[in-house]
């Protein structure tokens, strides 16, 4: 077995995702993929329904019609939703169709992760977390409700409580779309996924946003019509 950067952190087989709608997208697959620790993806794609179904089945929020996802080692079971809790809370996932709870509060939201998949009711914020909430501007809000907020501060939490969990593979679909507010910026974000690659942690994104993917090196994955596959590597611009 491979170890280091080039172990195969996820790995899809015979892998096939149906499109959840009528008219979209392609679907996915069928493709056999390996996604390596540590690395960088960009996602580059002919189709944004297929992109996020992609993202999606990365965060295990659909099953396959067919083929084999294994999670760092382990075959994943979708069949019995407990055997995918392990998988999911080491997972980040920001995209679209993240939520928060509305009869929340902000604080709630960051701690209920640990309730629920470690059983901690402490309710208390981590030092980490809380400079996270300093970073990204919410620490001010975290009393409220997601429903007495604007959408920037709510998708400043989002950030907050899915980078929060030290994920091993963060799912970041438009970041742009995240950074709204005037103290979270696309700058906050890359400084802070950075801090995350340099302790082992996944990314795979799409952007539209130049700023944003010429801070990274790494590879491109593309999506064309349902097949996706490893291409070129991409190359962190020279700053300064």
């Amino acid at each position: 077995i491979s170890k280091g950067r080039a172990m195969a952190f996820i790995e899809l087989k015979n892998y096939v995702l149906k499109a959840e709608k009528t008219n979209a997208g392609s679907g996915i697959g069928p493709l056999n993929l390996n996604l390596e620790a540590g690395n960088v993806y960009a996602l580059k794609t002919d189709s944004a329904n297929d992109a996020h179904l992609f993202f999606r089945g990365l965060a295990t929020l659909v099953s396959p019609s067919r083929g084999t996802y294994i999670y760092k080692g382990e075959t994943l079971f979708f069949f019995f939703f407990l055997r995918l809790l392990h998988a999911k809370k080491t997972m980040g996932y920001l995209t679209a169709d993240t939520t928060l709870i509305s009869n929340r509060t902000i604080r709630e939201n960051l701690t209920l992760g640990r309730a629920y998949f470690y059983n901690d009711m402490s309710g208390t914020l981590d030092y980490e977390t809380m400079e996270l909430c300093r970073d990204f501007g919410i620490d001010r809000v975290l009393g409220q409700r997601p429903a007495g907020l604007g959408v920037p501060d709510n998708k400043s939490a989002m950030m907050v409580r899915e980078i929060g969990k030290n994920p091993d593979i963060l799912l970041l679909e438009y970041p742009e779309e995240f950074c709204l507010s005037e103290g979270n910026t696309l700058e906050v974000l890359i400084e802070t996924i950075h801090k995350r690659l340099d302790l082992g942690m996944t990314l795979v994104f799409l952007t539209y946003e130049e700023d944003f993917s010429r801070c990274f090196s790494g590879k491109t994955l593309e999506i064309r019509e349902g097949r996706v596959c490893i291409t070129d590597e991409i190359k962190q611009a020279a700053m300064g």
